[in-house]
């Protein structure tokens, strides 16, 4: 269901679903490097993530990935870190409804 129903103060509002693409949009890839016998690339969240949760209050916001769950989890564990930095230096208020810190849905 793309539109989500939400009650705030007593009202009824439906929500469009944002999808945001994880790999390439919200994150990028560092260029692989040597570590022992594994090649290791880092997650780079992209400048002004944080910028989206000014669209929370008029989206339901999503992440959608092809990628593993341990890739997944990696990731939004990045996000999660660059967005809790933001809102401590802005003062915003704590993270609500953000799906970081390793828990994501996998299609069956």
């Amino acid at each position: 269901n793309i539109i989500q129903s939400d009650e705030t103060d007593g009202q009824k509002q439906q929500k469009v679903l944002l999808l945001f693409d994880l790999n390439g949009v919200l994150t990028d890839h560092t260029p692989p490097r040597q570590e022992g016998r594994r090649h290791v690339r880092d997650h780079v969240v992209r400048p002004h993530i944080a910028e989206l949760l000014r669209l929370l209050p008029h989206f339901q916001l999503g992440i959608f990935s092809s990628a593993t769950g341990r890739t997944v989890d990696t990731a939004l564990n990045a996000i999660h870190k660059k967005i809790s930095e933001a809102a401590a230096k802005t003062g915003v208020g704590a993270l609500q409804g953000f799906a970081g810190q390793g828990s994501h849905a996998r299609g069956g």
